[in-house]
This record gives C-alpha cells, structure tokens and sequence, in this order.
C-alpha cells in the first residue's frame, strides 16, 4: 500500500471513529475480542465451544459436562438461577412501582425481563465501562503471552473483574478487581483491606481454566491473589474517548500510560503484602504473581519503545 493509500485509508477510519460512539465501539472490540479468544483456544487446544461470551466473560456453560466440562448441567443452572435472583433483588424488580415503571417506561414484564433490562442498562455504566476498557488494555498488551479474559458472571459477583494466566507456565497469575476510583477515601480503603486479605489465604475462582501443554484443562482454583486497579471518572471519560478503535493496533499512547499505571498499582499492592504470614499455597502463588509481573512490565516496556 502506497503512502497515499495509508493516509486516505486512515483518514476513513478517523471518520468513522468519529460518528461511532465511544460505548458503541467498546462492546464492538469487547465482541472481537471474543471472537479472537475463542477462535485462538480452539484452535490451539483443540475445544469445541467458545471459552467466552460476547461481554468477553468466561462462559460457564463451557464448563458443563455435556461439553465435556467438570461441572452438572444442574450445578451451573442452579449457579445461574442464583445470579438471577440476585439481580433482581438488585433491579428492584420485585416492587410493584419499578415494575410500572418498567411496563409504561420501557415496555418490559416480568420479575426476569426487568432484571435483565436493569443489567444491559448497568452496562454502559462507568464501573463496567472502566471494566471493559481494562480487559482491552489488558488485551491488548498481553495476548501473546497470557489468557486474558473477564470473569464468570458467577465469580464477577465474589468480586473478580479479570483473569489472567501465563500460557508458558500454565500459572494462574493473579485475579483482578477494577475499581472505578470514585476518590472518596473509605471506598479505597476497603479496597486495600481486601488485598490484605490474601494474608487469610486469597481468592477462589469456581469457574477457571489453565492450559498444560497442548490441553485446556478447566479447575477451580482456590488461594489465588486477588489485586485491584482503579481509575478516576475523569480517567474513565478521558480513556472512553482515547481508546484505540482497532483491535489489530498496537496500544496507543493513553493505552500504554494506562497499562503502565496498571503495573505500577499491582506493584505496590505486591510490596504491601509480600512479607505477610499467609497459607503456603497462597506464598507460592505470589511468587508466581511476581514473576508475572516483571514479565508483564517488560512487555509494556517494550511496546512503549517501539
């Protein structure tokens, strides 16, 4: 391609990144993302169903024994069933105001559909836009060498974001919960205080898969490090507008920033807890964490380079 090409072909994607909105685009690369992941675990580990959702959650029906899973069909429906419940008690959904809201408002029936509503609108919320900008970051940055993919809904709920494993090592790196930083100061505190607590033995992660060799192998995972990393609303708005709309782009520059301001939180979160007394499953699995991490800096290093 010609210089001349390159420059107009550009200049037609700055277009259209233009008219799309930035949420719009968002579960647009959240959706290729998905496709990517799914299209790469199968062809590299030889599966059959997709390992995740369009909304890049690991789906838990790929874990269901009849895809050859761990798990009862019975045992994930019940696990969903719970979800369900939940939010509709989160919607509100059993008050009859809200449901003549739903009813006039937004032509929507029921206890379920109501609930389901509330979720797709929670979406597009600035907590699950900070949570789908840093799985594509995190994407982005690591696919090479890592797993990088968003909770089940069942574990989203036990407060994991984010996912990651090094497909080297078959190690299951550490377990993220994004935060959207909303600057009050008992909010971070709490934060802190559940990073501590790995001291009393970590995560544990029902619906999970680590590769070993050239096989996909599914597991609970318990006494996994759980870390956070936050951004402020104005970090939010700023990257929502910054991201690039090409998932075949290396990071760009606010990508790269974001990245790096990612590992230098996880860093300070390692140092806080690495001399804690903590179960001796969860010592080995922070060794592993920070192994990780050095990996995952070098690489942001390296992309900022180029």
């Amino acid at each position: 391609m010609s210089e001349q090409q390159k420059a107009s072909a550009n200049k037609t994607e700055n277009a259209y990144e233009r008219r799309e909105k930035p949420i719009d685009a968002l579960f647009r690369l959240t959706k290729e993302i998905s496709k990517e992941t799914n299209a790469h675990i199968k062809e590299k580990y030889g599966v059959t169903h997709n390992l995740v959702d369009d909304r890049g959650m690991l789906s838990m029906d790929f874990f269901s024994r009849e895809n050859g899973g761990i798990y009862t069909p019975e045992e994930i429906e019940s696990d969903k069933q719970n979800i369900l419940e939940k939010e509709i008690e989160w919607s509100g959904a059993e008050d009859p105001r809200v449901q003549e809201f739903y009813k006039t408002q937004k032509k929507v029936e029921g206890k379920e559909e109501i609930a389901r509503e509330w979720m797709k609108n929670k979406e597009k919320e600035k907590s699950s836009q900070m949570e789908m900008l840093t799985n594509l970051i995190l994407y982005k940055t690591l696919r090479e060498k890592f797993i990088v993919a968003r909770a089940s809904r069942h574990d989203d709920l036990g407060g994991i974001d984010s996912y990651l494993v090094d497909t080297d090592t078959g190690d299951p790196v550490c377990v993220i919960d994004e935060v959207h930083d909303h600057e009050r100061v008992g909010r971070k505190d709490e934060k802190w205080e559940r990073v501590e607590s790995i001291g009393k033995g970590g995560k544990t992660m029902k619906y999970c898969v680590v590769p070993e060799g050239d096989k996909l192998v599914q597991k609970e995972i318990k006494n996994i490090p759980v870390f956070f990393v936050s951004l402020t609303t104005e970090e939010i708005v700023r990257g929502m507008e910054g991201f690039s709309r090409n998932l075949d782009n290396t990071p760009n520059e606010l990508e790269s920033d974001y990245f790096n301001k990612f590992t230098i939180l996880l860093q300070e979160e390692y140092d806080r807890v690495k001399d804690m007394q903590m179960p001796r499953v969860t010592k080995e699995n922070l060794e592993k964490f920070r192994c990780a991490l050095q990996t995952m800096k070098n690489i942001g290093e390296k992309q900022r380079t180029k």
